[in-house]
């Protein structure tokens, strides 16, 4: 079992005066990412105490300022402060911030959202620091993931293998939600490793978990975006995530974002973001060749999410890429 499963199993949720102002829980909120970070930082990066504590002050206070700013056009600050009166929503808001904090060795530069901090230090499952960090998933999970509501659609009967041939540039007909079968999609892009390993875990009908949050979008340009940034290490790949009937009990909307528009201010993103140890069934895997994604034709997999994270083995492997 790994240090992820034990710790949510023993989670001790933090308590709330009733009476707390939003600027209170703001500051218990930070406070769980303050010790989160640092850490993080120290375990992993190998920093000094010293130094984490001076990167990780610095980003909390730019944290802390957007939060409580007037993050989209319109909102008097005093409606902004009231929506923070939960530790979800400013959990949510904190995950879905476009800060960057330095993660490197001292004298290196790694800049790395929060959103990519969090979900490292639920791969890398330390010990360390997963009590901190399956605080922040709680908040994260109860504020967008209520279990009677969810993304509902039909799950795809007749999947073959020429379903990943889509012409990614002339898929317009799919930017809202809909494939050839009438399902329901979200859409993911990204780098993939190089090493062959990671490719050959992802075989047609493999049922696996997920071992961190994985963000997608109803809109395939969207990812397309996140995926024509992959590192120059990775190659590109495009997945396509078909979200059963039942409705799916893993995954919610996030409307809102601390990522804004330079111009209107307005959140730039919103995304559907699957929880930590999600259940997948691989459909179909298409890898292309080194012409073909000189060509701009990434590698594509199709997957289906599963219903209920509850209701599948605890012994599914894990993927080593997502």
């Amino acid at each position: 079992t790994s240090n992820f499963l034990k710790a949510k199993e023993n989670l001790q949720p933090l308590q709330l005066d009733k009476h707390a102002s939003a600027f209170q829980i703001v500051e218990q909120a930070m406070a769980v990412v303050r010790e989160l970070l640092e850490k993080h930082l120290i375990h992993r990066s190998q920093l000094s105490v010293a130094e984490a504590k001076k990167r990780v002050k610095i980003f909390n206070k730019l944290l802390s300022d957007e939060l409580l700013g007037c993050s989209v056009v319109g909102n008097t600050q005093a409606e902004v402060v009231e929506e923070l009166r939960s530790l979800g929503v400013v959990f949510q808001r904190v995950w879905t911030s476009a800060q960057k904090l330095n993660v490197a060795k001292e004298g290196e530069d790694q800049p790395m959202e929060f959103c990519s901090i969090l979900n490292q230090a639920i791969r890398d499952d330390d010990e360390v620091t997963m009590n901190l960090v399956i605080q922040v998933v709680d908040g994260i999970n109860k504020s967008v993931l209520p279990r009677a509501g969810g993304i509902s659609c039909t799950i795809p009967t007749n999947f073959t293998q020429r379903d990943c041939d889509w012409d990614l540039d002339k898929r317009e007909e799919h930017r809202h939600m809909d494939d050839p079968y009438g399902c329901k999609l979200c859409f993911r892009g990204c780098g993939f490793a190089r090493d062959p390993k990671y490719r050959d875990f992802f075989e047609c009908g493999k049922i696996y978990r997920a071992p961190m949050y994985l963000a997608t979008s109803f809109n395939d340009s969207v990812a397309k975006d996140f995926m024509n940034r992959h590192s120059a290490d990775t190659d590109p790949i495009f997945w396509t995530i078909h979200v059963p009937d039942g409705p799916c009990q893993n995954v919610n909307h996030l409307p809102k974002s601390n990522i804004q528009h330079p111009i209107t201010g307005h959140p730039q993103e919103e995304e559907n973001l699957f929880v930590p140890y999600s259940v997948f069934t691989v459909l179909s895997v298409k890898w292309s060749p080194p012409h073909r994604l000189a060509q701009g034709q990434p590698h594509q997999i199709n997957l289906q999410a599963a219903v209920d994270n509850r209701e599948e083995s605890s012994d599914l492997p894990v993927c080593p890429w997502c």
